[in-house]
């Protein structure tokens, strides 16, 4: 299945910018503007390789990227437009907020956040992702049996991923309770992912599915 024309950089007119999403009713109905099997989310892409990789090598599905940053942004929209990836998402804006007001509910098929910066000081700590508050509006987003998948190099920021996830009923985690993978289990990664690999730091993947609805 491919993604129908025109591609999202003639279909909104502030691709670009990256604030299109605002002037859509929300939230958006993406089947009114493509055609795609499933929808894929990253919540904080940096430079945006592994999404533009993903989309690249499954463009039957449609991947969207949320990032707070200018420059990580219209670097992924420069790549997406020379390479014509048309099912290659880029919007800008809060991972929080667009995730919340962008999407309906139940309609994400994997949902990625990839090494976001841990927030370790004190202060800083409403800042981070992976907290109960961001956990539970992520298994309202993701489809029954979709799946949320984290990563990070930080380890408290894992230890307390693990801690606060459990309050979240609605998850699984696919490799058993508290348990976590030591290797990528994507066929890509991220440009800080490979660095810290070379460095020889200890990363943390996880794999939570959405529990299916009993009928």
């Amino acid at each position: 299945m491919s993604l129908n024309l025109p591609p999202p950089w003639e279909a909104f007119p502030r691709f670009e910018i990256g604030d299109w999403w605002k002037e859509e009713s929300l939230p958006l109905a993406f089947g009114n503007f493509f055609s795609y099997k499933d929808l894929s989310v990253e919540v904080g892409f940096g430079h945006g390789e592994f999404l533009h990789q993903m989309a690249r090598s499954r463009p039957e599905d449609l991947f969207i990227g949320i990032e707070h940053f200018g420059e990580g942004f219209r670097k992924l929209v420069r790549e997406v437009k020379k390479e014509g990836t048309a099912n290659c998402l880029p919007l800008i804006g809060d991972g929080f907020i667009v995730l919340q007001v962008v999407f309906g509910d139940g309609e994400i098929s994997d949902l990625y956040v990839n090494f976001p910066d841990p927030w370790p000081k004190k202060r800083h700590e409403d800042r981070r992702l992976f907290v109960k508050e961001f956990f539970s509006l992520a298994a309202r987003k993701i489809k029954d049996g979709g799946i949320l998948h984290l990563a990070t190099d930080h380890l408290p920021l894992a230890e307390q991923a693990m801690t606060d996830i459990r309050d979240v009923a609605d998850f699984a985690n696919a490799d058993g309770p508290d348990a976590f993978r030591r290797e990528s289990p994507y066929p890509f990664r991220t440009r800080y992912e490979t660095k810290w690999m070379s460095e020889g730091r200890n990363l943390f993947y996880f794999t939570y599915e959405k529990k299916k609805c009993r009928t």
